[in-house]
């Protein structure tokens, strides 16, 4: 121990000086001072590597840029929500500069998709169709290599183009305005209340049965109704899409909501998208399940 302790004092490595005596116990003999020095080294190392924890992952912390551009997105957001696109647009275009400054990792080319998706949003609202579908198809290519990292961010991009060529299809023209005006024009709502279309969704279910056999099952569909309580859009999600059944259901929804537009709630913004869980399945089952 008093030759342990000799040897501490009188090396001349800082590092050696700094341990402890009880640090090297190791050592119960006079050693040379390069052979010290190599100890002292080997367990500076093995001591800093026991303080870290090698499963443990470093989560990247967001850039102030990043941090920045969702901040005014969600402002953007409160905006757009009570239909003030100018400032909104005004909100996401300032996103967008942060963005351009933000390290170029996915995280951002994931935020940039988003910001160009949002635009697409307020001029398809708007009615300028030709910027619209300009900024989704560029969203959709700056999101393409990381599609798999935002799938609901891909569809939703998917389904909002698939909405626009609907519009063009069936002449539907928006026209929202940009700036939302202070003056009461109108005693409906930007945006409408659910329940009744709630209500709608729930008589519609009612002409799907047979579309599909076997139990009454839940098939999510997409829709998309428009301020004066048309429906312009209908989309099952998921596999059934593609098939037979999902065709079926998608033409029977659109051939029912004639009967039910007078009961659809009507509000001042062009459109609402919705997504109902239709429980469809054989007739007989459905009567069984519904006595």
């Amino acid at each position: 121990r008093s030759q342990l302790g000799d040897h501490v004092h009188r090396a001349k490595d800082p590092l050696l000086r700094a341990l402890p005596p009880e640090a090297i116990v190791f050592i119960i003999r006079p050693m040379s001072k390069r052979k010290i020095f190599v100890a002292s080294l080997v367990l500076f190392v093995l001591s800093a590597s026991c303080k870290e924890n090698p499963n443990k992952e470093q989560t990247p912390q967001p850039s102030l840029e990043l941090e920045a551009a969702r901040e005014l997105t969600q402002k953007a957001f409160r905006l757009k929500k009570d239909g003030n696109n100018a400032q909104a647009l005004e909100l996401f275009e300032e996103a967008r500069k942060k963005l351009e400054l933000a390290p170029k990792d996915q995280k951002a080319a994931i935020a940039l998709a988003s910001n160009l998706d949002d635009f697409g949003t307020i001029y398809l609202r708007t009615g300028d169709y030709d910027k619209a579908k300009k900024h989704y198809e560029k969203a959709r290519e700056v999101l393409q290599p990381h599609a798999e990292e935002a799938p609901r961010l891909a569809m939703g991009i998917d389904f909002r183009l698939t909405t626009l060529k609907a519009f063009q299809t069936q002449k539907i023209r928006c026209a929202e305005p940009l700036q939302a005006s202070n003056a009461k024009t109108s005693d409906l709502p930007y945006l409408p209340d659910v329940r009744p279309a709630q209500a709608v969704f729930e008589k519609i279910n009612a002409h799907l049965q047979g579309c599909r056999g076997g139990d009454p099952s839940v098939i999510n569909v997409r829709m998309v109704v428009t301020g004066d309580g048309r429906i312009a859009l209908a989309e099952p999600l998921g596999p059934i899409a593609s098939t037979e059944a999902g065709r079926c259901i998608k033409q029977r929804i659109l051939e029912a909501f004639e009967k039910y537009i007078g009961e659809m709630p009507h509000f001042t913004a062009c459109y609402r998208p919705f997504t109902y869980p239709f429980v469809v399945g054989d007739e007989e089952a459905w009567k069984n399940r519904t006595r």
